[in-house]
Order: C-alpha cells, then sequence, then structure tokens
C-alpha cells in the first residue's frame, strides 16, 4: 500500500536529480562548443612559448582553459604561455602575428592565441618586401598586400591621450613620402590639439600637426609654419 507521503518523497527525489541533471547537461554542451570552436580557429603551438612579451604571471594554474580565462579579463592580453610542467600561466601583450620571431621553442610550455581579442597590427616580418602586413580579423590570421592597399578608417570617440596608433617601421624601410587624410570634430572646451606627430630616434616630434581654436600649427624639426 502506497502513502501520500511514500509519494511525495518520491516526486521530490525526481525533481532533485533533474535539478542535478539539467545544469550538468547544459554545461557539457557548452563545453563541447567551446573545444570546437578553439579547434575550428584557434592558433597554438605546443613546446613554444612569446618571450620578451609577459605583462602578468599566475601560479598554481591547473589548465590551458583557465589561463585562457585569466587572458580574457585582462584588455592588453591577447595571447597566453600555459606552462603546465610547472602550473605557470602567462598572459602576452603580442602574439605569432605582431612578433613572430618572439615565438621560441620551450619545452614544456603551451603558446596559445587568444582568439576573442584580435590585434590592431601584425609584422611586416611575415612578408616578403615590397608587400605588408594586413590583419584578417574574419580568418584570425593575415594577408600580405601592397602597401597602397593597406587602408583603415580610425575612429577616436573619446578624448583620452590612450586613443591612439603608433606604426613603427622597420629599420630597412626608406620612408620617402606618405599620405595622411583625417576628419576632425574637435572639442570646443580645449584649447589645443594634437592630431599627428612623426618621431625620428633623434628627434621624437619631427614631424607634428597641432590645432587650436583659431589655427593650426605645422611643425617640422622645431620650425613653426
Amino acid at each position: 500500500m502506497r502513502t501520500g507521503r511514500d509519494t511525495d518523497s518520491k516526486e521530490r527525489s525526481k525533481l532533485l536529480r533533474m535539478e542535478i541533471l539539467v545544469p550538468v547537461i547544459l554545461l557539457s554542451l557548452w563545453k563541447h562548443g567551446q573545444a570546437q570552436s578553439c579547434q575550428a580557429t584557434a592558433y597554438s603551438q605546443f613546446n613554444h612559448k612569446i618571450q620578451g612579451h609577459v605583462i602578468k604571471t599566475h601560479s598554481a594554474v591547473k589548465s590551458s582553459l583557465q589561463c585562457t580565462e585569466k587572458c580574457e579579463l585582462h584588455a592588453d592580453c591577447y595571447s597566453i604561455n600555459y606552462c603546465f610542467s610547472q602550473g605557470v600561466c602567462e598572459l602576452n601583450n603580442a602574439n605569432h602575428l605582431t612578433n613572430p620571431e618572439s615565438l621560441v621553442y620551450s619545452a614544456g610550455c603551451h603558446y596559445l592565441n587568444y582568439i576573442l581579442r584580435a590585434v590592431p597590427i601584425c609584422s611586416n616580418k611575415l612578408c616578403s618586401y615590397p608587400l605588408v602586413c594586413k590583419v584578417d580579423n574574419n580568418e584570425q590570421g593575415h594577408k600580405c598586400v601592397p602597401c597602397e592597399d593597406v587602408k583603415e578608417v580610425m575612429s577616436f570617440p573619446r578624448k583620452s591621450v590612450q586613443d591612439k596608433v603608433e606604426l613603427e617601421l622597420q629599420a630597412d624601410v626608406q620612408l620617402t613620402a606618405f599620405t595622411i587624410s583625417m576628419w576632425v570634430q574637435a572639442d570646443p572646451n580645449t584649447d589645443e590639439h594634437s592630431l599627428f606627430c612623426y618621431g625620428t630616434v633623434s628627434d621624437a616630434d619631427e614631424i607634428s600637426v597641432y590645432l587650436t581654436k583659431v589655427y593650426t600649427v605645422l611643425e617640422i624639426a622645431d620650425t613653426m609654419e
């Protein structure tokens, strides 16, 4: 004979099993999706690491997945070095596209590119001269294109000195001419804006363009026009 108390107990047991089972299934599906995504698009190298670009080091990290999660929380992290034999996780502010020469052999370490944060530039060392490197965000890789085909539109909505573009030329590249086109909406509450600056080894402000409320300044080698 089944009592009402027995029936209620069995029903509660079924509900409890369902509450446990559903999160486990969802977690399993999420991990499977993450693994498939990484396998399809990530670039990684076992027994390798990026050298000279570590911005943060974590110890006692149990997996490369945990290391990747730490990279996600750091805005300047573009790749990781996970040395599994030591449980050391290193976050890098560069990757194999920006600094291919820094990807070196390192036994027991796993280099992994962070695919959810694309780098803004790639190294011309990946291309044969006179082609230059352009980041291909759709493929998480790079393209080698003629210099005249490298066209970018950039927007800086914040009023901050942190919003800028730095272009570092290779030592063997001779710059004879360049063209820059820009549209500027200046802040009326700011007296002076620095629009462009070209620096050399001997002079950090070889060419500068400043904008004020009433005039524009072009300064070349400390000569104002």
